[in-house]
Formats: C-alpha cells, structure tokens, sequence
C-alpha cells in the first residue's frame, strides 16, 4: 500500500520585525500518510503548533544543574497546568535554531530550560526568540481520532495500534523503542505500557525525532494527518555520539516537504557538514557517519532501514550501499517519515549541532 503525502500552503506572510508576546501568522499546512495493517509505520510531526510568543531574551544564565534561565522580554503569559508544555527556539544569533525544553515556566518573565549539556551563556543579550508548545500525543492524536485504533483495555491481548518511541541511548545501535503507548477506550486516555500503565495523555514528541504507529492485523489502513505551521526558520538538531561505540540518533526533519539526501544539510558539493563525518571511500573501513532510511510501503512489524547512504569526501558525493555504490545525492526522505544518523565515536562523546535550512 502507497504512503500518500500531501503538502499545502495557506496565505501568509510573517511581520519581519519580531514584537514581545507577539504572535505571528506562519505558512500552514498539512501531510498525510498512510499506516498500514499489521505493519509498523515510521512517521514524523513536521509542523508545528502556532508559537505563543516571539520576542527577545536577556544572555542565560547558567544554574549550574543542566539548566539555564533567561528573561524574556515583557512578561509573557504560559499555561501552567501539565498539558502546557512548550520549547524555546534560539531564532538567529550563536545558537540559531535549536530547541530547548521549558522545566519551569511559572516565574514570570523568567523561564528554565533543560539545557542538554549546552553552554548558552554566549547567547547575545537582546537575542530573538519564540516560544512554542510541543505536540503531546492526546493534542496530535485526541481520544476517538482516526489514526489511533483504540484499544479496548490495558491488556495485551486487547492491544490495537500501539505508539512507539525510540530513545536515543549514546554508544547504542539498532536499539528498540524503549517507550510504548496506546489509547485506552474504556477510560478514555492514553496509557503507558509501564507498571500501572500510567495516564500518557501529556507526553511531548520531540520536533526532530519520530514515532511508530504499529497497527495489529485487524486495524488499518489508516491516515495520519498533521495540520500545523510550517517551519521557516532554521532548525539545529542535537546528534548525540560516544566515546567508543556508534550511536543511533532517531531524527527527522521539520519540513512538511520531500527534501534530497543533498538538501539535508549534512554534507553537498561544497563538502560534508560538520556534524555529519564523510566516509573516505566505498568500503567499510573507510565509512564515516551513514544515514539509515526506512520504506514505509513495507507492510513488516520490527521494521528495519532498507537503505544506507554515506557521504564521500574524495568527490563530495552521497552513495548508496547498494551494489556499485550508485550516486544519490537525489534520493529523496519524505515529508513526515522518520530516519536514523548513525554517529561514529568522538573524542569525548561530543554532541554535534545539525543545522536543517529550509529547502524553498
């Protein structure tokens, strides 16, 4: 069965100047894709829900706990309850577009964010940016949506579509999900598979990662649809590495469009990127970082990648794994799917930056 992606943009045009607690009007748009029966689908959340607030930030402060505060121009106003959940985007400046999660917005003008081991203090006082509420799975997908086959009870012989969430663990390849959910129907929330199958309604999905919808052999064909904003902004992605072993980053890309492997921002004729290290020739021995693609037309549960792509510095070229090491720098990753980057080990297990500009 065909997965189907659709792409349209509403009118629009963003103001240029960025007012505090100013909510701009963004590109809209939408995606779909079809989940198979009895198969895994790998899929994404391209766009975004609407930005609650865009203006300045004063230079971080470090907390010295893997968190940084800053003050935001005037005093913007966040939901307080556990279904407000929301990230801070760097618009410009040092740290341009990445992402960092808000921990603690009830201070007013001051917020607290997991900074991931990053130094902000070098942030520029006065820099630009939004704040934005993350998707979770009862806003992407509430309770009676037609993607999610609810299931009847907790149990697993009662289990219909199932959601899985990969975990990036660092110094770890061809990991299984760790986290899976679904729909409890008879108590109307989404639930965990833990002990107690706690209420999951609120867990976030992370703008560069995705998720699997697992249909059992009596749910499906269903659409997934995501409506949103569209990104126009450059978007930073944390690839994550250790210091001895490989590591499996589970990632996408905020663009609701068909981007080639070449428009990625990991490497093209101008070179490979920093955060992608190229491959010296077509041999094992010599394979740098490789990108890992899935076939969503592959009607298979445990889904594998059917693709490998590296980046070859002798030519500045994308190759394939595939016999003959045939040319792909127009290979395409689809809007809404999934993929893996699969980081070699560094020195220290640094965190690289992967810097996704829009591709129109």
């Amino acid at each position: 069965m065909r997965t189907i992606t659709i792409f349209a943009l509403a009118c629009l045009t963003a103001p240029q100047a960025l007012l505090a607690q100013t909510v701009y009007t963004a590109p809209s748009g939408y995606v779909t894709v079809t989940c198979q029966s009895n198969s895994d689908t790998i899929i994404s959340v391209p766009l975004a829900l609407p930005s609650v607030y865009v203006g300045t930030t004063t230079t971080p402060v470090d907390n010295g706990n893997g968190t940084h505060s800053l003050t935001l121009s005037q005093n913007p106003t966040l939901g307080q309850t556990t279904a407000d959940s929301y990230y801070v985007k760097f618009l410009g400046g040092t740290h341009d577009g990445e992402y960092y999660e808000i921990v603690n917005k009830s201070l007013g003008a001051v917020i607290v964010v997991d900074d991931r081991d990053v130094d902000l203090t070098n942030v520029a006082n006065g820099a630009s940016v939004e704040v934005v509420p993350f998707w979770t799975f009862v806003k992407l997908f509430p309770i009676g949506n037609s993607t999610i086959v609810s299931s009847l009870n907790n149990f697993p012989n009662n289990r219909k579509t199932s959601v899985l969430l990969p975990t990036t663990v660092p110094g770890s390849i061809n990991l299984a999900p760790q986290e899976t959910y679904f729909i409890n129907s008879t108590t109307a929330n989404w639930r965990s598979t833990a002990s107690g199958f706690p209420v999951s309604n609120d867990v976030i999905l992370w703008p560069d990662s995705y998720i699997v919808v697992r249909h059992d052999s009596t749910s499906g064909p269903t659409s997934y649809i995501n409506n949103g904003q569209v990104t126009g902004s450059n978007s930073e992605m944390p690839l994550f590495t250790h210091s001895t072993n490989q590591t499996d980053n589970f990632v996408s890309i905020p663009r609701p469009v068909d981007v080639t492997i070449d428009k990625l921002g990991l490497g093209s004729s101008a070179g490979p990127s920093s955060a992608f290290v190229a491959s010296t020739g077509n041999f094992p021995n010599q394979r740098g970082d490789t990108l890992l693609v899935y076939n969503n037309l592959e009607q298979l549960v445990n889904k594998v990648p059917v693709s490998t792509y590296f980046f070859r510095s002798t030519d500045n070229t994308w190759r394939s794994t595939a016999s003959g090491f045939p040319l792909a720098n127009s290979d395409t990753i689809s809007g809404a799917v999934g993929f893996i980057i699969r980081k070699n080990a560094t020195v220290g297990g640094v965190t690289a930056f992967w810097s996704n500009p829009p591709s129109w």
